[in-house]
């Protein structure tokens, strides 16, 4: 976000309304923690279901004869599986917006491939 410009930023969301970030977060720095907040949200999602698929959800536990190597490798894994998903989710979001402000720029946006502001989060 630094350098980020908050008109690029409502730009590239959809917006004609340069307060949109000020009004949906406050400020930058609401907008980075919402983002932020949602990311976290998704890792913990799939990191949860890596580890009920490894029994390590505090459930029926590791498998018998399991030691702490055994057990911090499972762990990890769990770990570097849900941060490989989230960065594989980012790389999908980087390169939709790229193709979105390459349309932007040429001046021909479709309507479809331009996501809208979703508006206020809810619950936060």
């Amino acid at each position: 976000m630094d350098g980020a410009q908050l008109r690029d930023i409502t730009r590239l969301a959809g917006q004609a309304n340069p307060s949109a970030v000020q009004y949906h977060f406050g400020s930058r720095a609401g907008l980075l923690d919402a983002v932020m907040a949602e990311r976290q949200e998704r890792t913990e999602a799939v990191l949860a279901t890596g580890l009920t698929a490894r029994h390590l959800d505090g459930g029926a536990g590791p498998a018998k004869g399991g030691d702490a190597p055994d057990l911090l490798r499972e762990l990890l894994g769990a770990l570097v599986a849900a941060e490989a998903s989230e960065l594989a989710t980012e790389a999908a979001g980087a390169a939709c917006a790229s193709r979105r402000s390459s349309a932007t720029r040429a001046g021909s946006a479709p309507a479809s491939r331009t996501r809208r502001w979703p508006g206020p989060a809810t619950g936060r």
